[in-house]
């Protein structure tokens, strides 16, 4: 049997002579711990054994000159390492922080479409959670098959290889198949959930808000046929400030209950007046609510101006929204990498097709720009609005190129040392500066829905709906949007990809500024369904301003509903929960949601810890 020319012992390992010894030779930590993991097999991980590998393990640990080689498992290994680390009585420091892999860097962008339907998915599971445990009667939970079945294809497409975008074309193929079927699983749930409780009346409409922010938001209502010329209106009858879009209406929304329902109602017009617009524009200078923007020859920002902080957002003398194309050559694993030198290699993207005015109205300013670079095209509608310092850069890219890089850069006016990137569960600081090897190797990391650079009274988020490679070195923010390998799939990425990225200036830092909740807005847009909803009612409203509520879930085990939150802003503090219908008991769990306190009869009130993840059990 041949093996490779390696004593690599931290995953598909070999139980070879040298790799053995070798693992021995080179452990430096001797005097604290003796004991040595050696995760051998076939495949990523270990695990695929042979039993060639299982006799060589058995002669070896006989062997004299050589360590011992005992069967075991990971978790064995830890408890014992810890136990030897505390009789050892050395200096021991504890990491606190990430723990950055140097290395496969690419895997934030490859495959984009698999990241888009995972995001788009995931939220799309989670409004049904809700409405399935808030609508479902009796405690029966209505579709849980359906919830069931789709949850297995989104986790089984979380699986190495695929979610990163290294796997063969065939994968993505199957994925795709995978990812309809199971968006289509939650859009009958939800329908069906939804029409069980949706009364048929004419022109009025239920918005469905799936997150406890209650402030003012931008409403999109789709066309319905019998729905022509009026004005929209709540259930006060006040009218509401509306705009008449290609797909429908935007509408101005003053509050929505937190995790509930709200009723708009049409009411026709014969003639209804046009709105006068609050954006004024001319020869590439445009002024809206809050900025004063202008654009150059080639579609880039030039200059973009905060009225009401005062203050320019772009650095001086530079440009914003620039669309950038890289030379993407790693030296190995194409779809998986993306190498420093890379960046030595950059064009911007300038042949500008298209530069127009589509939409000047009341509550919107939409700019229209078309770019070409060689093989593929690119489409931007720029968005700016009324009540939102938001600016949505909604993007089609018609992509052909090969082993390239897309990427758009905003130079702010902004010092800071550190940036703050969105991952699960809270955020993570990272530097924006190369002082060391360890700063330097993070020239591209990881973000979820947002990434930001503050000083202490102003700031800008980048925000996205469905990508993850990001780059901030200095005052230069860049957000990666798609990549082209062409290893182990040489049709990676090609074809036509739609998706939103948005700057967010704002004044504060990122708390002051609620990006998270700005984050969410783009990410999980207020459902709109025809019909009427008996009586507008919040399911659950919470008294804090610094923890979101991840889950509201039927039970695994059926038995009750499951509400998972977690702090995001690094404070602590008390929680109160207050759940519209009726309960009699509650009890916190942990994430296996298995019981580690007392039930409850009382109003839910936690305590809650910086970043902590709270998960309750209501009865």
């Amino acid at each position: 049997m041949e093996f490779p020319d390696s004593w690599f012992y931290t995953y598909n390992g070999f139980i070879t002579a040298k790799t053995v010894n070798g693992a021995w030779k080179g452990y430096r930590d001797k005097d604290l711990s003796k004991d040595l993991l050696l995760s051998y097999g076939y495949g990523d991980g270990g695990g695929g054994v042979n039993r060639h590998m299982l006799e060589m393990r058995r002669r070896f640990d006989s062997l004299p000159g050589m360590p011992n080689v005992k069967t075991s498992t990971a978790g064995e290994f830890f408890d014992k390492l810890h136990q030897n680390v505390s009789e050892a009585n050395g200096y021991i420091h504890k990491w606190d922080g990430e723990l950055y892999l140097e290395y496969h860097r690419g895997t934030y962008t490859s495959q984009a479409f698999m990241k888009q339907m995972n995001r788009k998915l995931e939220i799309l599971y989670r409004r049904a959670e809700f409405l399935t445990s808030w609508l479902s009667e009796n405690g029966e939970w209505s579709g849980r098959d359906e919830l069931k079945d789709g949850w297995k294809i989104i986790l089984r497409n979380q699986f190495h290889d695929i979610i990163p975008g290294s796997s063969i074309h065939e994968v993505y193929e199957d994925a795709k198949e995978e990812y309809q079927e199971a968006h289509e699983l939650v859009q009958s749930l939800e329908s069906r959930i939804i029409q069980h409780g949706v009364n048929q009346a004419d022109r009025s409409v239920v918005l469905f808000n799936a997150t406890h922010q209650q402030s003012r938001r931008n409403v999109t209502v789709p066309q319905f046929a019998d729905f022509a010329a009026g004005v929209w209106k709540d259930s006060k009858g006040e009218i509401l400030t509306h705009q008449k879009r290609d797909n429908g209406w935007l509408i101005e929304v003053d509050t929505l209950p937190s995790f509930g329902a709200k009723n708009l109602f049409f009411e026709p017009v014969g003639t209804v007046q046009e709105a006068e617009s609050n954006f004024t524009y001319q020869e590439g200078k445009l002024e809206t609510p809050y900025y004063l923007v202008e654009w150059s020859e080639f579609g880039q920002m030039t200059s973009l101006f905060d009225k009401e902080a005062g203050r320019q957002v772009l650095s001086e003398n530079q440009k914003g929204n620039i669309l950038q194309i890289f030379e993407d050559k790693p030296l190995a694993h194409d779809a998986w990498d993306i190498d420093l030198f890379y960046q030595e290699k950059m064009e911007e993207i300038r042949r500008l097709e298209t530069f127009e005015v589509v939409e000047n109205g009341e509550l919107t300013f939409t700019m229209l720009a078309k770019w070409t670079y060689h093989h593929s095209e690119i489409s931007q509608r720029m968005i700016f609005y009324k009540n939102d310092r938001r600016i949505d850069f909604d993007t089609t890219v018609e992509w052909h190129e090969k082993r390239k890089l897309l990427k758009a850069a905003f130079p702010v006016d902004i010092r800071a040392t550190e940036a703050t990137y969105d991952i699960q569960y809270g955020n993570v600081k990272r530097p924006t500066h190369w002082n060391t090897s360890w700063d330097m190797a993070k020239f591209e990391t990881v973000a979820h829905q947002w990434a930001d650079l503050s000083e202490p009274d102003y700031g800008v988020s980048l925000l996205n709906d469905s990508k993850y490679g990001y780059d901030i070195k200095e005052n230069t923010m860049r957000i990666t949007l798609l990549k082209a390998a062409i290893h182990p799939d040489p049709q990676a990425d090609q074809g036509t990809h739609s998706f939103v990225y948005s700057l967010y200036p704002h004044i504060g830092d990122w708390r002051d500024a609620k990006t998270v909740e700005k984050a969410w807005d783009l990410n999980d847009p207020i459902l709109a369904v025809e019909g009427k909803w008996e009586k507008e009612e919040s399911f659950l409203a919470i008294d804090s301003d610094h923890v979101w509520i991840d889950a509201i879930k039927p039970a695994h085990d059926g038995n009750g509903i499951i509400i998972r939150l977690h702090e995001y802003e690094g404070r602590r503090g008390k929680v109160s929960l207050d759940v519209l219908r009726g309960i009699t008991s509650w009890v916190e769990t942990n994430l296996m949601e298995e019981s580690i306190g007392e039930e409850s009869s009382s109003p839910i009130e936690v305590e809650i810890k910086p970043y902590e993840i709270k998960t309750l059990r209501v009865l």
